[in-house]
């Protein structure tokens, strides 16, 4: 097994020659999935995607993501990242592979849809409530995290913060009759290819988050029971761009009837802006012509390399 972040002849090879569902694997575990989910997206057989993931370790290419220590002379290994399952591996990547998996981002960006979802939250009633919530522990937990309670009209409300995986935020409001659940917006991009998928994404993502919460309070001994979940909220789609923090100095701008510019700080970067609109339609016009304006050189490019062609074939043909 070579080094972790060695890079050989060996392993450009076997990177050569990969197909695109172990393309697709690649890009998951750069976003932080561990094997069954990896499998499940892309329904596969676990195996298969352990078996790769063995490759591309004695290849140097990854390695778990854990800490070692010994306890009582014997060595142990605990994950860095957060986890209710020591089942659950995840991966550190070579540099190499980084750049490789770029690549395959770009390579890529036609095919995932550019923008981001929020303002939208799962409201799931509470059907059996626990005389008080676990709030924290020490060592903070680094799955489950207490933010803050308050008292509206009388009520008290809490709010946790869940890391489902890496990237992966779920915002928790617990209200006693009710929880309502939403993705943070600093979590990172939803990868979909079209409205349908990314919308069932974002409800299993946070449908996992609630999972974790309501498993961490028993873990704690405070059971709570939840009913079947509805959405709730009006979807915003939203592009991230450095141009509105240039362009506009208000919070909000207008742009058209259905597009406009929130420059309210970003939890994903500072620098950044949105570009947002509540139309669905209109939000996939803009990804449409986003991509267009993407591929301009590449449509350049084949349009001078065919006017040589031409220039070629006119010249054989006129002698």
């Amino acid at each position: 097994m070579m080094p972790f972040g060695t890079f050989t002849q060996e392993a450009q090879l076997f990177l050569s020659n990969l197909k695109e569902k172990e393309h697709q694997i690649l890009l998951m575990l750069n976003e932080g999935r561990y094997q069954a989910e990896i499998a499940e997206k892309l329904h596969i057989d676990k195996a298969q995607v352990s078996r790769f993931i063995r490759d591309l370790k004695r290849l140097g290419l990854v390695e778990e993501d854990v800490t070692v220590y010994e306890h009582k002379g014997k060595t142990y290994t605990c994950s860095r990242r957060p986890t209710l399952t020591n089942k659950i591996k995840y991966y550190n990547l070579s540099p190499y592979l980084q750049e490789y998996i770029a690549s395959l981002s770009s390579k890529n960006k036609t095919d995932t849809l550019l923008y981001d979802v929020h303002h939208i939250n799962l409201y799931y009633p509470v059907t059996k409530q626990p005389d008080c919530l676990y709030l924290k522990e020490i060592p903070p937990d680094p799955q489950v995290e207490f933010i803050k309670k308050w008292h509206p009209n009388g009520c008290t409300f809490y709010r946790f913060q869940v890391t489902v995986i890496t990237g992966v935020m779920i915002s928790i409001i617990y209200r006693g009759s009710s929880i309502s659940a939403s993705r943070l917006r600093g979590s990172r991009l939803i990868r979909a290819s079209n409205q349908t998928e990314l919308m069932k994404i974002w409800k299993k993502d946070v449908e996992a988050g609630v999972r974790i919460f309501i498993q961490y309070q028993k873990i704690h001994g405070k059971k709570i029971s939840v009913g079947t979940p509805e959405d709730r909220g009006e979807p915003h789609y939203a592009f991230f761009t450095k141009y509105g923090k240039m362009t506009v100095g208000l919070p909000k701008k207008t742009i058209t009837d259905d597009i406009y510019i929130d420059n309210s700080p970003s939890e994903r970067n500072p620098d950044l802006s949105e570009i947002e609109t509540e139309n669905s339609e209109v939000a996939d016009q803009i990804d449409r012509g986003i991509k267009c304006a993407l591929r301009m050189p590449e449509i350049i490019d084949r349009i001078q390399q065919l006017e040589k062609e031409i220039k070629k074939l006119n010249q054989v043909v006129h002698g």
